[in-house]
């Protein structure tokens, strides 16, 4: 299993999603062509207020990757950190870091941080939009 984490801005407009679904192409052509390739896995943070989670994740399910949702135990405090400390400690292929030009990205740059503390810089796309 190829298993890909994504992290970005829950402000994220519709009218970039194309940026996230050329990222996550991608990675999905990338190995394909690979002679180990594997089902892919996609691993969000579930905000239920829309953004880039949910648009990589539409686009994942239409792509027939297996889609899990990491939702936060309850919708305040360090609860989000827990999630996001979760989905790396799932020691991901990769991690897509989607930050949005203007929004706070608190979340994305926490979760970013916690990859390359646990040692996964070379494994982090970044995507701006």
């Amino acid at each position: 299993m190829t298993i890909i984490v994504i992290t970005g801005s829950r402000d994220w407009p519709i009218g970039k999603a194309p940026l996230i679904w050329d990222a996550l192409q991608k990675l999905q052509d990338s190995h394909e062509n690979d002679w180990h390739w594997s089902p892919m896995e996609l691993h969000h943070g579930d905000c239920p207020y829309g953004g880039a989670d949910l648009i990589g994740a539409s686009w994942a399910a239409g792509a027939g990757w297996e889609v899990i949702p990491h939702a936060p135990l309850k919708q305040q405090g360090w609860a989000y950190a827990k999630r996001n400390q979760e989905m790396i400690d799932l020691n991901p292929d990769h991690v897509v870091a989607c930050f949005l030009e203007g929004a706070g990205n608190r979340g994305t740059q926490m979760t970013y941080d916690m990859a390359v503390n646990a040692g996964l810089k070379d494994r982090i796309i970044t995507v701006r939009g």
